[in-house]
């Protein structure tokens, strides 16, 4: 399979060559967006390596284009970028990409995350090759947006409870060491002063209302990307019935309800 990669940095882009190639794939190398979108328009790679802000046209705007004009099933876009905040990474999701990675760039996470791509890619192209099957109507980049999405929310989630417990963490080594002075017979006014404003600090009241509410999102977030992924393996299967291979769209859509 071909990989189209545009980077204006000329070692960036001999990074993602080599590191392709070694891993057997073909590249089609470019330096800015214009030349990033001939490519595509002309070369019709199946999936495309883009820097976020390549010179003439953006990275996000290539999977714009691809998404105005119907062609997100028709490539699979991985962004390259150094932005790594939560609402960065959904607007390149909001705007067509299928996949981020950030820079500089793991070569294990960057070949893990294309090979994703190609299954995606693949399983596309079984569906559509199907006897009897009209047209996917639910593109590989679409169910790759889907699956991001929830990974995207459940991490959000995720690094909330890391900072809530640190926040737990020290309010309880407060209390620990206002024990310990209490054993000791020093109870300065000061020590619960200290406490106060770290209750005050951490928001405990707040932490206990929400916490349980996001374990039951990320918990409810990974139970629907595990449906998606029993869903795409059963409808992958050669003897699977054409009613299933039908309604793809229909199962996704419905598990991410």
């Amino acid at each position: 399979m071909q990989v189209l990669i545009a980077d204006d940095s000329a070692l960036v882009r001999a990074l993602l060559q080599d590191t392709l190639e070694d891993a057997g794939f073909g590249v089609i190398a470019c330096g800015d967006g214009q030349q990033a979108w001939n490519a595509i328009v002309d070369r019709k790679p199946r999936l495309a390596v883009l820097d976020w802000m390549t010179p003439k046209i953006s990275g996000i705007e290539i999977c714009q284009r691809l998404h105005e004009n119907d062609l997100t099933d028709r490539v699979y876009t991985i962004l390259l970028t150094s932005k790594d905040q939560p609402n960065e990474i959904s607007q390149a999701f909001q705007a067509g990409a299928s996949d981020h990675v950030c820079k500089p760039f793991c070569r294990e996470e960057l070949l893990a995350r294309i090979k994703v791509g190609q299954r995606m890619i693949n399983l596309q192209l079984e569906l559509a090759c199907s006897q009897n099957l009209p047209p996917v109507e639910k593109s590989a980049s679409g169910i790759g947006q889907e699956i991001n999405m929830l990974a995207q929310y459940v991490g959000d989630n995720t690094r909330f409870l890391k900072e809530a417990f640190q926040d737990i963490h020290e309010v309880l080594d407060h209390f620990h060491r206002l024990l310990d002075a209490a054993r000791e017979g020093d109870l300065e006014a000061s020590r619960f002063a200290r406490i106060e404003e770290e209750l005050q600090r951490v928001d405990i009241e707040y932490l206990c209302a929400e916490i349980p509410k996001v374990i039951d999102q990320s918990l409810s977030g990974v139970e629907q990307v595990a449906r998606i992924v029993t869903t795409m393996k059963d409808l992958s299967r050669s003897e699977v019935e054409c009613g299933r291979m039908k309604n793809v769209c229909e199962a996704v859509s419905h598990v991410s309800a």
